[in-house]
C-alpha cells in the first residue's frame, strides 16, 4: 500500500532536498529535467550486440517506471521480448514480487533464466533469493564476491556456459 513510483520518489526527494537547505527552485521543473534524462539515456555500447546476439529472448525487469523504461528503449531503437517493472509489481528490487511477475507472465521457471543485472543488492541479491541464476555486470571493475558471477560487458555474458 505504500508503494510510490520512481517518478513520485524523486519528485519528494527533491522536494525534500530544497526545503532542507532553504533553497528555492521549482521541484516538478528540476524533476523534469531528471525524467527526461531516464528517457533519453544512451544505452551502453555493447547494448545492441547483445541483444542482436542473444539466442534466447531478453526481457527488462527494472525498477524504473514503465513509461520511462520504454521512452528509453524506443529512444535506443533497441528490440526486447517485454518490459517487467517495479511500477507493474507495485514493488522494487531486491523483494520478490518483480522478480514473480517477470517469470509468471514469461512462464518461465527460476532454472530457465539468467538475470543480468549492476546492482549486488537488488539485481544479484533479489534474484539470487529466488534461484535465479544471476551475473553481476561489473563495469567499474570493483571486487567481486567470492560466488558472483561478474563481467565487465554485455557481450561477455554471451560466452558464459549458460548461453552455450
Amino acid at each position: 500500500n505504500a508503494f510510490m513510483t520512481q517518478r513520485a520518489i524523486e519528485l519528494q526527494a527533491i522536494s525534500d532536498t530544497l526545503a532542507r537547505f532553504g533553497a528555492t527552485g521549482d521541484a516538478a521543473a528540476l524533476a523534469e529535467i531528471l525524467f527526461a534524462r531516464w528517457r533519453q539515456a544512451p544505452a551502453f555500447e555493447d547494448t545492441k550486440c547483445f541483444l542482436q546476439q542473444s539466442p534466447a529472448p531478453v526481457y527488462v525487469v527494472s525498477n524504473i517506471d514503465r513509461s520511462d523504461v520504454e521512452a528509453a528503449i524506443r529512444f535506443n531503437k533497441l528490440s526486447v521480448a517485454g518490459v517487467f517493472t517495479s511500477e507493474d509489481a507495485r514493488s522494487y528490487k531486491p523483494r520478490s514480487e518483480l522478480f514473480e511477475l517477470a517469470l509468471r507472465e514469461t512462464r518461465l521457471e527460476p532454472a530457465e533464466v539468467v538475470h543480468i543485472g549492476d546492482s549486488l543488492k537488488s539485481d544479484i541479491g533479489g534474484a539470487g533469493a529466488l534461484n535465479i541464476r544471476t551475473v553481476w555486470i561489473n563495469r567499474e571493475g570493483e571486487p567481486a564476491p567470492e560466488d558472483v558471477v561478474s563481467v565487465s560487458t554485455l557481450t561477455e555474458v554471451l560466452k558464459l556456459e549458460y548461453f552455450q
